[in-house]
């Protein structure tokens, strides 16, 4: 007997021992397919993770709220800084202007400086602003359920109370907590004082 035969499984097929021809057999086999496949992403790192856009403006967040009063940050500066592409910055600036979270500055002495106290941001709330997409799977989302197990499944409030954990500990943190360590902070990034 195979370790998949005895695990109740099944065969390498996902047919249940005994049921060759059990209605149950399909159930099996997507269950066992949503198994892996969620093991899989979870191997990639790709549960619940951040789109790039948001790491970018996250670190930008930081950036301008360890100036000093007054000091504008260029998109070069930015740029070289974190060694992200000037050009994926500029959409990133351009979102957080949006959100009225950083001011831009136009002309020859211009740049980035934030619009917003820092102790006034709350983490959690720029996340969920920025991302557009938190749905770990079909389920938790606004879409019709594409799902055979909606509704009867308990791993829909286990994903919605993860994330709901996860923004919960967002939203106890403001930007000004993010930058405690303001000196250490200027340091890395090679900011003058």
């Amino acid at each position: 007997m195979s370790a998949s035969e005895r695990s109740g499984w099944g065969s390498s097929t996902g047919m249940i021992v005994g049921f060759p021809f059990s209605p149950l057999n399909a159930f099996a086999k997507k269950k066992y397919h949503i198994c892996i496949f969620l093991k899989r992403q979870a191997l990639k790192g790709r549960l619940l993770r951040l789109t790039v856009h948001t790491d970018y403006a996250l670190r930008v967040l930081m950036t301008l709220a360890v100036l000093e009063d007054g000091r504008l940050a260029t998109i070069e500066e930015l740029a070289d800084r974190h060694r992200i592409s000037r050009n994926h910055l500029m959409k990133v600036a351009q979102t957080l202007v949006g959100l009225g979270l950083v001011k831009s500055v136009r002309g020859r002495r211009g740049g980035l400086a934030l619009a917003v106290s820092p102790q006034d941001i709350r983490m959690g709330s720029v996340v969920r602003m920025l991302e557009s997409d938190m749905e770990l799977v079909a389920c938790l989302g606004n879409e019709s359920a594409t799902c055979a197990l909606t509704g009867l499944c308990r791993l829909t409030g286990a994903f919605r109370g993860a994330i709901d954990a996860f923004f919960a500990e967002l939203d106890r943190l403001t930007l000004a907590d993010l930058v405690l360590n303001r000196r250490g902070l200027r340091r890395r990034m090679a900011i003058a004082s």
